[in-house]
């Protein structure tokens, strides 16, 4: 990538691995919420979700490398046509100074000598820092609405509601980096969707964002960018 148009081109190598495990509780529990689902009884289900992904990004023209390494707990209810899901990962970012483009000019090829004149003054440096994710979904279909329609016309469905929150907070020290963007993000999402026969489907949203940006010295809000997007789409299936 190119910063600006007369800048020198930035490259980047990255490559990541995960792995996920799920549990069924109702298989591992049985009291109270866990039981077993029966005829004239509402549904349950809930989950475990336990994972971990590593991502590995090669800064080649800063010398610098980034190991990402992220730890995930999730847990999900549903009960009837209802249910609520909780997702939480830690990032641990550690980077460190790795010569791609040789530090000694003997060793150095002359195609690279642009992009090592561009480095910062090169001292050996260690950084780690980490961030916090959460993400909160609930989700249920709304029959009050499907009963109001159903008096001048029949939905193939059950209208859904769906409302999440998503917040990441310190995302990369705000005293160490300037991108990615270091600032506190809470994110609200609102959908209703309706699926008004089998060949239309849509529905109504609305977003509502808090972006907080802190002073690189005493850490505290120095600027907040609320923003909010309301909506209606459909879409058309043959």
């Amino acid at each position: 990538q190119r910063l600006n148009t007369y800048g020198v081109p930035q490259q980047t190598v990255s490559w990541h691995c995960n792995i996920d495990f799920s549990f069924d509780l109702m298989k591992l529990f049985n009291f109270w919420f866990f039981r077993e689902n029966r005829e004239g009884l509402p549904y349950h289900a809930s989950t475990i979700d336990l994972g971990y992904s590593y991502k590995n990004n090669m800064l080649i023209t800063s010398n610098i490398e980034e190991h990402v390494h992220s730890p995930a707990f999730g847990m999900t209810f549903k009960w009837d046509r209802a249910s609520v899901g909780v997702n939480f990962s830690v990032d641990f970012r550690i980077k460190n100074n790795k010569e791609y483009i040789p530090v000694n000019e003997l060793s150095r090829s002359r195609k690279d000598e642009i992009y090592y004149e561009n480095m910062p003054e090169y001292v050996s440096f260690h950084e780690r820092d980490e961030g916090y994710n959460l993400s909160v979904v609930y989700e249920t279909d709304v029959k009050w609405i499907y009963n109001i329609f159903a008096r001048f016309y029949r939905l193939t469905a059950f209208p859904i509601y769906r409302l999440e929150y998503t917040m990441n907070i310190k995302r990369y020290d705000y005293n160490k980096t300037v991108s990615p963007e270091p600032y506190d993000l809470h994110y609200i999402e609102s959908r209703l969707t309706l699926d008004l026969n089998k060949y239309i489907q849509g529905g109504f949203y609305s977003k509502f964002v808090l972006e907080q940006y802190r002073n690189r010295t005493s850490e505290s809000v120095s600027r907040e960018i609320f923003s909010y997007e309301l909506g209606l789409d459909f879409s058309l299936i043959f």
